[in-house]
């Protein structure tokens, strides 16, 4: 394995380490949202339910998440994506993943849980991870202005037909002929 190829997979695990973070504090805000400032009316006594309970369906969500975010394909860093085109994949596996919890829980445990609490996890979800990859993106950018090209890819040769056509003094260029198989030119 190169070191490039390490470099990515490092930078891989870094991202969804970050996101694994994020994941829980949204669901940390989203508990506190809903049950110590009470967004979206007052919460029954009968309903209250500790944040202990919710540290389960915390977990699986993140596991979910994590799983459709790679299917989505955001662990796969390409050139030339967008900000909105990894945004709209980050909302694509949230919405898919807390659905999917909302499921598994509600057969599990009908009514123990806040059915609000769920939108808002969904929502500090995609805000959090998205504000992640915006950061991301600027430090990104600014470290490519400074000259750090560490995302950049490795060039063979120093510029091509261009730099040869204006340094002639280079000698004959071979770049673009025909490797005609014999010789090896």
């Amino acid at each position: 394995m190169s070191l490039l190829d390490r470099s990515h997979r490092l930078a891989r695990f870094g991202l969804m380490a970050v996101d694994v973070v994020l994941i829980n504090v949204a669901f940390a805000v989203a508990y506190w949202m809903r049950y110590v400032q009470e967004w979206g009316g007052q919460v029954d006594p009968a309903y209250r339910v500790p944040y202990t309970q919710y540290v389960p369906v915390a977990a699986v969500l993140t596991a979910l998440l994590l799983v459709t975010l790679t299917i989505e394909g955001v662990y796969n860093r390409r050139r030339g994506v967008s900000f909105f085109e990894e945004l709209y994949a980050i909302l694509n596996a949230t919405t898919t993943s807390v659905v999917l919890m909302i499921a598994i829980f509600f057969f599990y445990r009908p009514y123990s849980y806040s059915r609000l609490i769920f939108a808002y996890v969904a929502a500090l979800t995609v805000l959090f991870l998205g504000t992640a990859r915006l950061i991301e993106r600027l430090v990104r950018h600014q470290l490519r202005k400074r000259g750090s090209r560490r995302d950049a890819p490795a060039h063979r040769g120093r510029g091509g037909a261009r730099a040869h056509a204006h340094a002639p003094h280079r000698g004959p260029s071979r770049v673009g002929l025909p490797n005609c198989g014999f010789c090896g030119r």
